[in-house]
């Protein structure tokens, strides 16, 4: 089911009822980009990764969601499910809302249209969200401005409209403004003087219009009330109408009524989040690190800068999260596996040992199928995703004697693989674990190597071709980490290369690269600000930093053995020329861009 603005509400109450009656959830997501200039390398640490995707997740877009509920039936032996696509785009519903910015990846959004995104859906009818924090800001305004509208009313003293302050700063109208001026107040009294029950204004600025309403001050208690209202070309006028004390009292209540509506929809998707994590229920997905990171971001709170506060509020948000591409990577399912990304991981559940279960959706619901393939479409993206966890789990349980099945949620046999977020393109730390220690193993055989930019992979074999097989992760044109497969070496490596006084090239310990050349902020910070996401649940943040919740011990999977496609195997055979990736220029010296105002814009009078 694609959702939208023009459907959400209507279509809340079957997400809800999807969502409370599942057996487990899985979810994917899309973004206008997935890197920064912060480049990710196999050595970096799960602190490390994460501080790196913490900034992409802050600086793009989740713009669409895919949510696909797997309800299990005992009787029938089969699974059905409901599957949701959400367009989600941060629009202003009320003008207290904040205005986001972020940032497109050409080659993102090129990739996307290739797949058929509707980028004007995405825009025009986008689902708009709050964070609880923005939420929580905008009610306050609201409640502060309501409250001096009816202390207002109350006193039948200076009449204020549903969006003005009682009290505003005045200005002084220009000699150009007197002409204009005038013909508001011989447009008034006409109107006074006639049986018309409303007078609309031409449209005009906010700074006119502001002049509207300082002209007719005195004119509020002779029983008008006067209120900005926009045109279908989103220009906005001003309106006045005749109504008695008690008539503006009630309109006054009606749009108070409506403005915290309003809020409501602001709030949107974010709704949706709430249901997830107040449920409880299983979620699944497929290397799923930015599709959380960019969930948390945008609807939960801003992502903390520790990552120790990251893994708590990650415990209190989402208490079970199941990585697909992890349980694929390891032991038992790896020996069966050779491919994990996802479109190859369901071509070969298809084939034997695999048995995909009957799964069917909901009648009520349009679902997706493997028949009619959508990939990189959110909400496909997620069916998919639930029905590789429900065959891998399912063939997780045949190693049993006797043979467990359905392996559902609760079972142990799933207990290894819970809150262990798969970490891409890592030498040997493959995931982060979120509800213990992470890896950190031992990188005396890794070395930081410098060279001239005329160099290749094939250089860097042949300098280390005494040592055996070495695996290389660029940095940059002129650097990289070097890893020995044969660790027995490092010690001569040490002594010849490291020891030696070569003008061509430099090679440093790992632990040297790792104190001299990370940046500041792969330095995880003692102080972090408190991250606002109250969903109604219990999540309070401890004196030390970190966030309580309804949390559960889990224990520490090993570490996975490294992945041989990983390594370069032999110095006489030339590998595949792997082009280093340039640095892109930093902006972060520009200054920033500014607009100085005429003067000083009040929401409650515009």
């Amino acid at each position: 089911m694609e959702i939208t603005k023009i459907n959400f509400k209507e279509t809340l109450s079957v997400v809800e009822t999807a969502i409370r009656e599942a057996t487990f959830l899985s979810i994917d997501g899309e973004f206008t980009g997935l890197c920064t200039e912060m480049s990710i390398h196999r050595f970096d640490t799960a602190r490390e990764r994460y501080m790196k995707l913490r900034e992409t997740a802050s600086s793009f877009l989740l713009i669409q969601f895919g949510l696909s509920a797997f309800l299990y039936d005992a009787e029938k032996d089969r699974y059905t499910h409901r599957d949701f696509n959400f367009y989600v785009f941060p629009r202003k519903i009320i003008r207290q809302c904040f205005d986001h910015q972020f940032l497109c990846q050409a080659s993102s959004l090129e990739f996307l249209a290739s797949k058929g995104f509707d980028f004007n859906r995405l825009i025009s009818d986008g689902i708009p969200y709050l964070l609880p924090e923005e939420e929580e800001k905008v009610k306050t305004i609201l409640e502060e401005k309501h409250k001096n509208e009816q202390t207002s009313v109350s006193a039948n003293s200076q009449q204020v409209s549903g969006n003005r302050s009682a009290v505003f700063s005045p200005i002084n109208a220009t000699e150009l403004n007197q002409e204009f001026l005038q013909n508001v107040i011989e447009q008034t009294q006409n109107f006074l003087a006639s049986d018309k029950e409303s007078l609309d204004f031409e449209p005009c600025n906010s700074f006119l219009r502001k002049l509207i309403y300082q002209a007719l001050e005195n004119k509020r208690s002779s029983g008008i009330y006067i209120e900005t209202q926009t045109t279908e070309n989103q220009e906005r006028f001003i309106r006045i109408r005749k109504c008695s004390d008690q008539e503006k009292a009630q309109i006054v209540k009606d749009k108070q009524s409506s403005e915290l509506e309003e809020l409501q929809d602001a709030v949107g998707f974010s709704k949706v989040i709430k249901l997830i994590t107040e449920s409880g229920k299983l979620v699944i997905g497929h290397n799923m690190i930015l599709d959380l990171l960019h969930t948390l971001n945008q609807f939960c709170c801003r992502l903390p800068e520790s990552y120790d506060d990251f893994k708590s509020l990650t415990n209190c948000v989402f208490p079970k999260l199941l990585d697909t591409k992890h349980l694929a990577s390891v032991q038992p399912l790896r020996d069966y596996i050779s491919s994990t990304s996802l479109n190859d991981l369901l071509e070969q559940i298809r084939r034997k040992p695999f048995t995909i279960p009957t799964v069917e959706h909901a009648d009520d619901i349009c679902a997706y199928t493997t028949v009619n393939e959508k990939q990189h479409e959110a909400g496909y993206d997620a069916f998919i995703t639930g029905l590789c966890f429900i065959t891998l789990a399912n063939h997780l349980g045949s190693f049993q004697d006797p043979p467990e099945y359905p392996v559902l949620p609760g079972s142990q046999l799933l207990k290894p693989y819970i809150n262990k977020l798969y970490l891409a393109k890592s030498h040997d730390v493959h995931f982060i674990n979120l509800n213990g220690t992470d890896a950190e193993p031992k990188r005396d055989h890794v070395f930081h190597v410098t060279f001239p930019k005329s160099w290749k992979t094939s250089d860097l074999i042949q300098l280390f071709s005494e040592y055996g097989a070495i695996s290389v992760s660029w940095l940059d044109e002129t650097s990289a980490l070097v890893a020995l497969r044969q660790p027995e070496h490092t010690a001569d490596v040490l002594k010849n290369l490291v020891l030696s006084n070569s003008n061509v090239y430099s090679v440093k310990r790992y632990l040297d690269f790792q104190n001299r050349h990370q940046p500041d902020l792969m330095v995880d910070r003692k102080v972090s600000p408190v991250p606002h996401c109250d969903f109604g649940l219990p999540v309070k943040r401890r004196s030390s930093g970190t966030y309580e919740g309804n949390l559960s011990n889990r224990s520490i999977e090993p570490i996975p053995e490294e992945d041989e496609d990983n390594l370069v195997s032999s110095p006489s055979v030339e590998p595949v020329e792997k082009k280093p990736k340039l640095e892109k220029p930093s902006n972060s010296n520009l200054p920033p861009s500014k607009c100085v105002k005429l003067f000083e814009e009040n929401d409650n009078w515009t």
